[in-house]
């Protein structure tokens, strides 16, 4: 089944924020999403590395918004039957009610719907919270990727599931 960027909308992530949309990022969200991605991460993406991602023909970009406030987003390619998540996170003050998960769930549907059949992601070793998360939603540790990460030379932990 084939989906294009710009057709997949939900609204009203069900019991998590009602009147909430999930919908495509656009341009006019950068702003929004950078300041999530700046408060979420030790090593945050550049507006040029988002700019690209949404320019690319094989990744996704999915934001979930609450009267007119970007509240969470996830980015994934999809390349030869695998979903990779790139990244995901939720703004400050709405972390841990459920918005990462219900974020994560509609990115593997929509993955799979894309022909995705399995999805990998890393997780810096330190970051307990996306380990319960990616669990809770079926990932299992696969791997551990040693130095991963170039801020810190921190390892990641490689999980995956089938879609």
């Amino acid at each position: 089944m084939s989906v294009e960027k710009g057709e997949v909308e939900e609204r009203g992530a069900p019991g998590i924020v009602t009147g909430s949309v999930i919908r495509p990022m656009v341009m006019g969200d950068l702003d929004q999403v950078l300041e999530i991605e700046e408060s979420s991460f030790p090593t945050p993406w550049s507006e040029t590395l988002f700019k690209r991602e949404i320019e690319l023909d094989f990744s996704y970009i999915f934001v979930l918004e609450f009267n007119r406030e970007i509240i969470g987003y996830v980015n994934f390619w999809i390349s030869v039957g695998e979903a990779h998540i790139m990244s995901i996170a939720v703004k400050e003050g709405y972390r841990r009610s459920g918005i990462g998960s219900y974020i994560l769930y509609y990115s593997l549907n929509i993955a799979r719907r894309l022909g995705g059949v399995y999805a990998y992601l890393e997780a810096r070793i330190s970051n307990s919270a996306a380990h319960a998360l990616y669990r809770k939603n079926g990932f299992e540790l696969i791997g551990i990727r040693r130095g991963y990460y170039t801020d810190t030379k921190e390892d990641a932990l490689i999980m995956a599931r089938e879609l």
